[in-house]
């Protein structure tokens, strides 16, 4: 009230179970108040209060998340070059999370929101931390991430780092990319089966030492693996439950994201571009869904993927239309980032890019007209620290 600014209140509900739900978020967030809110994508944590018995969050006042985003485009999936700095920010997060130490447990398209879209267009920022924990109090079998998200280490109930908010930023591209979950999974036996289906079992020494195993996998004598996905008919005898099919897309790989969806780009070249950029996507998407947490992409490798920094269509083509509205929405995110001097993201200049060659092809745009932002293509956004018949409402399972 004192100064009018415009706040979000987080309201638990009263009862002793959302009470120790709350101060366990609480002090999460205080945990996190070295980093900077803004350099980080974090939400900005202003203090916590009690009305009539229920226990308050005060929050700075950010947008919609990408999950009613996506809703209210009726889930149209984004393009790369819209896809790109939503993963950049995120991986962001995650590689300041690491540096304190610190699993989300909980990331989703729901728990991503965008700052301001109609200013900011793709900026964002993490949300809820109810379920985040030090990675030194990691639990083994914990029942943690919304279902969808999941990761292989959870499903399986080994031990677990921050590597499994890897795989849920993962998990967070292909459904941005494809506009509906990559494995839609209503039971964790649905989406191990899911899992299994396109990217093949976890290995071996993974199944020999997860406490559930057995509740998805069947002991074989084989020379080449010692367990085998359970069929539909064994675990319905087994459970009761009868497995159910929710996926959109049948994929027997991830390689056949590659042509899932029509190019949009306009000429023969510009979709060469496109595809070119796709399959640096693809290659990012694998890196961060690798069964094996050990292999998985680390946030910071993210950061330094050619996806993300560009350097697969920059160093040749940087001035072709579908490089340059890519950087050009890249660029809005750069001097945010930790890596800038900057007190205010809009108060410095971007460098300018080196003289462009008169096009010797009418595809070859230079920049669009009316633009202010200069662009330099050699930018790279890596951050140094300063220290089916499924709805929206599908995409926010039970945890």
């Amino acid at each position: 009230m004192s100064d009018n600014t415009t706040v979000a209140i987080k309201t638990m509900k009263n009862e002793d179970t959302f009470d120790n739900a709350a101060w366990k978020e609480v002090n999460s967030l205080l945990d996190l108040s070295v980093l900077d809110s803004d350099k980080s994508n974090i939400v900005k944590f202003h203090k916590a209060f009690t009305d009539r018995g229920h226990f308050c969050m005060v929050f700075e006042h950010l947008d919609k998340s990408l999950a009613d985003f996506m809703e209210e485009s009726n889930l149209e999936p984004l393009l790369l070059s819209e896809i790109r700095p939503i993963i950049q920010q995120v991986a962001n997060t995650l590689d300041h999370l690491k540096t304190v130490g610190m699993i989300h447990a909980d990331l989703k398209l729901d728990n991503v929101m965008l700052v301001d879209h109609q200013h900011q267009r793709y900026r964002v920022k993490v949300i809820d931390f109810g379920l985040a924990e030090d990675v030194s109090a990691a639990t083994v079998g914990s029942n943690i991430q919304t279902r969808p998200y999941r990761s292989p280490e959870i499903l399986l109930g080994l031990p677990y780092t921050e590597a499994i908010d890897m795989w849920s930023l993962g998990i967070m591209a292909a459904g941005m990319y494809l506009g509906y979950f990559l494995y839609p999974g209503l039971t964790e036996f649905d989406m191990m089966r899911f899992i299994v289906e396109t990217q093949g079992p976890p290995p071996d020494n993974l199944l020999n030492e997860g406490l559930k195993t057995s509740d998805f996998f069947q002991s074989v004598n084989q020379p080449d693996c010692q367990w085998k996905i359970k069929s539909e008919e064994a675990y319905f005898e087994e459970t009761g439950v009868t497995p159910t099919e929710t996926r959109m897309f049948f994929l027997r790989s991830l390689d056949e994201l590659l042509n899932i969806r029509s190019l949009k780009s306009d000429t023969p070249a510009e979709r060469i571009l496109e595809t070119r950029d796709r399959r640096a996507f693809l290659d990012l998407l694998k890196g961060m869904l690798q069964l094996d947490a050990a292999n998985r992409l680390t946030p910071r490798q993210v950061l330094e993927h050619p996806f993300i920094t560009m350097s697969h269509l920059t160093r040749r083509f940087p001035y072709w239309s579908y490089v340059f509205s890519s950087l050009e929405t890249m660029a809005a995110f750069r001097n945010s980032s930790p890596g800038s001097n900057s007190e205010n993201a809009g108060g410095s200049s971007q460098p300018s890019p080196p003289s462009k060659p008169q096009p010797s092809q009418q595809n070859r745009s230079a920049s669009p007209a009316g633009s202010s932002c200069n662009l330099d293509p050699s930018w790279s956004p890596i951050n140094p620290h300063p220290h089916t018949s499924f709805t929206i409402n599908k995409w926010r399972q039970d945890k």
